[in-house]
């Protein structure tokens, strides 16, 4: 549960370099959609370090995830906290 709404957290997502850049990251996180969506939560979410700009950039432009609200402001924090909606509404 993230602010009274059912959530998938996507915890660690790490792939070896001469894996990346071939779409398995990409397919890995749409099954994570697959599976909240089917089991009905509202989002998924993640976290990433600031100065993985990598990581930020794949998440943010590829698949749409924005910063979440739950996300710490400004420099209290040196990570940020993404999210995407999956289309199920929220029942709080």
């Amino acid at each position: 549960m993230d602010g009274g709404m059912s959530v998938l957290y996507c915890y660690e997502l790490q792939l070896e370099s001469h894996v990346q850049r071939r779409g398995l990251g990409s397919h890995l996180m749409r099954q994570l959609d697959v599976l909240a969506a089917h089991f009905r939560m509202c989002k998924t979410v993640l976290t990433v370090f600031k100065s993985n700009t990598g990581a930020l950039a794949f998440y943010q432009k590829a698949l749409g995830y924005r910063i979440d609200e739950t996300s710490p402001a400004g420099d209290a924090a040196d990570y940020v906290i993404l999210s995407r909606r999956t289309g199920v509404p929220a029942k709080r």
